[in-house]
């Protein structure tokens, strides 16, 4: 799989001019001083250690604009991870082509006799406050707003105790995963770091968690969408459509944006999509806030026991499906320098612990405003009239039709290299051909799963959020910190135990959460 990530890659005209086997070098460098892009002469146009992976994002000439715009578009580039999205599933290419995909792990031994002492350099406030930033971007977005539903399944107490742990165990578990990125030769991603602690077991493991993960979260948009468009058009006075008739409908409008060519063309609708979800977030907040103090801080609906154990399991895959970004808490340490490497750990642990108080507050803010009549997403709970309510709707959805192809097209990549080659039967058709094919294919698989799981959101939400979001973020990284770290150096006692937790709670979360999931789902 990894392999067909390397060349040519599906809508990134520079690949076609990919710098042969014997070319020296060539380092791209962008507005944040810390971050880069190189070619490695000895794989063609594969990256090599600490780079963001050649992609459309960095490649191919801008339009013929002021500078200014111009700095704008890179700073979204780089800050609002539209890159990350795209290399996510890519393979380092550190790894000998013999190693790559092996049944067994590598020899750790012969990894460790290769490491170097990483020289350091004092990190710059603008680099600092990318790193800071494209973290909290990668948790914040749409699944925010199903937490305060998920809060009226756990109940007030539990859900509120539970974020701040679950956001405690994902932030040691990433720093320990992201020192041993640091800590090994190659600065090997995600999947990469699998490959070495668990064989081609671990490195599937973590590519099928993220491919599944992508894909239900493109189908989670068609169904986040249909709601707030369904009812933005209930308050208008229009009655007659439901979730399932409009999901077809809004393929009219995914497919163009799933369709462009490079991905760096969506730099100025990723820069809308962000003003929109922090402005729907705050007239949220807002709202909630004026509807409470005009309650005299009574709910709208009575609020649930501070503990519900038939919802629990229900708001313990929800939320996990919240903290889905973690998939790209590597590829965010692996576009640093090495120089610059060290610094992401305590960085990121503000980061989440903004992210966690963002969170907690939100959720619980709006849950004691609705109360049980909580809905997801809270926002068709907006009841400021027409006009506000209608612009909420619709201003979250267009957020989340310009995320949409940032979320798909990591999948259409994979889709389209795995039919290029023989003996795929669709091999000989042209490249064009086979870029349309894998991303229709992949549209109408997310519209045909959100019309048959559109009707029960929440448990769709859970029951990925327990399945994938669970794997990536506590069991896979714990069990390869158990086996990387020790061999590495870089093993502290009580990362080792919080790794043993947390591979518990995950293997806990998989189980129960998903079937909980399925059984509430099946009871409907």
């Amino acid at each position: 799989m990894s392999h067909f990530m390397y060349a040519n890659m599906p809508g990134d005209s520079s690949d076609e001019e990919a710098s042969p086997a014997n070319a020296a070098p060539a380092t791209r460098r962008n507005i944040s001083s810390g971050i880069h892009s190189q070619t490695n002469p000895q794989f063609g146009s594969t990256p090599v250690t600490g780079s963001i992976r050649t992609s459309a994002t960095f490649d191919g000439a801008l339009p013929s604009i002021s500078k200014g715009v111009t700095n704008l578009i890179d700073a979204s580039l780089s800050v609002h991870n539209i890159s990350l999205y795209t290399n996510i599933l890519s393979s380092s290419g550190h790894l000998e082509a013999g190693h790559l995909l092996s049944d067994s792990p590598v020899d750790l031994g012969a990894l460790s006799a290769h490491m170097t002492e990483p020289v350091v350099k004092p990190l710059t406030a603008s680099l600092h406050a990318h790193i800071f930033f494209a973290v909290i971007k990668s948790y914040v977005g749409p699944a925010i707003l199903y937490l305060p539903h998920a809060f009226n399944n756990g109940g007030m107490l539990a859900s509120a105790l539970t974020i701040p742990m679950l956001g405690a165990l994902v932030s040691v578990t990433f720093s320990g995963l992201a020192q041993c990125h640091i800590s090994s030769p190659g600065f090997p991603t995600y999947g990469d770091m699998a490959q070495l602690a668990l064989g081609k077991t671990g490195y599937i493991a973590v590519q099928t968690a993220l491919c599944v993960a992508q894909l239900a979260t493109c189908t989670s948009y068609y169904m986040f969408v249909s709601r707030n468009v369904r009812d933005s058009l209930e308050l208008l006075g229009c009655h007659s459509f439901s979730s399932q008739q409009i999901i077809p409908a809004l393929v009219i409008i995914f497919t163009p944006m799933a369709l462009v060519k490079s991905i760096r063309h969506l730099a100025i609708t990723n820069i809308i999509a962000d003003l929109l979800i922090l402005g729907g977030l705050s007239f949220v907040a807002y709202y909630a806030t004026a509807v409470l103090a005009s309650n005299d801080g009574e709910p709208a609906a009575p609020v649930e026991r501070l503990f519900n154990p038939h919802g629990f399991l229900l708001f313990l895959g929800t939320s996990c499906f919240t903290f889905e970004g973690s998939g790209l808490m590597i590829p965010i340490v692996s576009s640093l320098e090495p120089e610059y490497k060290s610094h992401f750990s305590p960085i990121f642990h503000r980061a989440m612990l903004t992210t966690v108080l963002l969170f907690s507050s939100f959720g619980a803010l709006c849950y004691s405003t609705f109360g049980s009549s909580v809905i997801l997403p809270v926002t068709l709970n907006v009841d400021a009239g027409v006009g506000p309510g209608v612009a909420i709707r619709l201003g979250y959805s267009i957020a989340v039709v310009f995320t949409y192809p940032l979320q798909l097209l990591p999948i259409a990549d994979i889709l389209e290299a795995a039919i290029s080659h023989p003996p795929a039967p669709c091999a000989t058709i042209t490249s064009l051909a086979r870029r349309l094919l894998s991303r229709l294919l992949l549209i109408a698989l997310t519209c045909l799963v959100a019309i048959f799981g559109a009707a029960e959101f929440d448990h769709f939400i859970s029951l990925v959020g327990a399945t994938c979001g669970v794997p990536l973020a506590f069991v896979l990284p714990n069990l390869i910190y158990l086996k990387l770290a020790p061999a590495l150096g870089c093993a502290v006692v009580w990362r080792l135990v919080a790794a043993r937790i947390g591979v518990v709670v995950g293997i806990f979360g998989v189980i129960a959460g998903g079937g909980a999931a399925l059984a509430s789902w099946s009871q409907r």
